[in-house]
């Protein structure tokens, strides 16, 4: 999780907020499952309510993110296909950045 904005300004206002809310800090795979439920309600808020017309609006949808870019590929796999490096230090999992970029610390 990229809880400096690192590399997307909306993660740290994401895992801001929920720690403010939960009083903890942000889990590594939180902001795929807040990614994945906002695509689905705005695949909602668009009328769709079968699961065919959630399936057609996902196949077309795309916006940022707290994670990642959200837009999905002709085989459903997510477009951007990041892979992200991160460093244990002590209790702590610090973001070194996405795989083309992260140097250790």
């Amino acid at each position: 999780m990229d809880t400096d904005g690192k590399t997307n300004a909306n993660a740290k206002k994401f895992a801001d907020d929920y720690k403010a809310k939960f009083g903890s800090e942000v889990a590594i795979y939180s902001t795929e499952g807040y990614d994945a439920a906002t695509a689905f309600i705005k695949a909602v808020e668009a009328g769709n309510t079968t699961p065919e017309e959630i399936n057609k609006f996902l196949s077309t949808v795309s916006f940022d993110g707290v994670g990642k870019p959200i837009k999905f590929d002709e085989n459903g796999e997510l477009a951007a296909q990041d892979i992200f490096i991160y460093e244990v230090q002590g209790k702590a999992i610090k973001l070194l950045g996405n795989a083309n970029e992260a140097k250790v610390s």
